[in-house]
């Protein structure tokens, strides 16, 4: 099966981005069982803004549209809610975001060595999966299948460019 890592698309600009960004702490924690269900958080809003079904920043958020669409593909994995209301109160939007507990994968290179490029997996330790993390490494490389990346593009989805990954 063929991968791609799920990267933020340079073109993206004036992003929602959630103020304070106190859901930083999300992104280091390996169970859901220590984050609540549905959080709260604030946005401030404006015309420029561009709403996208991926947000890559302190953890990665996937819209609700994104999420139920990785539940068909992946029905294990986990998540927990986030709803973003605007700052004033007058504004009456709002957005429901996820944070999923990926499956993550073990990957094992030299440390002294940067990371190849492209990525190369070893495909008997991905087991299948349509969906994970690239575990063992400091920066977060989410890695999508190649039916589940056509799904996201086939609905229109946004806020991300895929970069292929190497099998071996």
């Amino acid at each position: 099966m063929k991968y791609f890592e799920l990267l933020c698309d340079p073109s993206v600009s004036n992003a929602l981005s959630i103020q304070p960004d106190n859901i930083a702490l999300y992104r280091d924690f390996t169970s859901l069982e220590v984050i609540p269900d549905l959080t709260v958080a604030y946005f401030q809003n404006s015309i420029k803004l561009e709403v996208y079904d991926i947000m890559f920043g302190s953890a990665i958020w996937l819209s609700d549209k994104l999420k139920r669409l990785i539940e068909l593909y992946e029905p294990n994995i986990s998540f927990k809610g986030i709803r973003l209301y605007p700052e004033d109160l007058n504004d009456t939007c709002s957005y429901l975001y996820w944070w999923a507990n990926f499956p993550r994968i073990d990957f094992y290179f030299d440390s002294n060595q940067e990371l190849p490029n492209p990525l190369k997996l070893d495909e008997n330790l991905i087991d299948r999966k349509n969906i994970f993390l690239i575990d063992k490494i400091l920066q977060r490389r989410l890695i999508v299948s190649l039916p589940l990346a056509e799904s996201m593009l086939r609905r229109d989805m946004g806020g991300f460019i895929l970069k292929p990954v190497i099998i071996y």
